[in-house]
């Protein structure tokens, strides 16, 4: 997955947020057309998107551990796969758990920054 389909969903809620009854409300509420999309279209737009991101994140670093230990660039990929041929089983799980916190910490700061951007989350309101 890369950044392409991202900018497709993007694009494709922007579409449908922009056919949205709060956008029509403030379009005939006179506000201007830069902050109807700003305000109203473009947060709900980011929203799924902002997840997406965040799955890319983690898949580029899940093949950044491949390409390091395949060609031997030192970084943590490399330290995870020496540790793994000598059987160093602390280093194993020290690297285990220092990657899988890059993850959860990825996946709450995706959920807090969604949380920030639509309004409608951050009040506990329905529909």
């Amino acid at each position: 997955m890369t950044v392409g389909p991202a900018t497709r969903m993007i694009r494709a809620g922007m579409q449908e947020a922009l056919l949205s009854d709060p956008v029509a409300v403030a379009r005939l509420n006179g506000i201007p057309e830069a902050r109807v999309v700003r305000r109203y279209a473009l947060r709900n737009a980011l929203a799924p998107s902002i997840q997406v991101f965040a799955l890319i994140a983690q898949y580029l670093v899940g093949g950044l551990l491949i390409v390091e230990g395949l060609f031997g660039y030192p970084g943590i990929g490399k330290e995870l796969v020496d540790a793994v041929t000598v059987h160093d089983n602390l280093e194993v799980q020290s690297v285990t758990m220092l990657l899988a916190t890059f993850y959860v910490a990825v996946t709450i700061a995706a959920d807090l920054l969604v949380m920030a951007v639509v309004p409608k989350l951050r009040t506990g309101g329905t529909s």
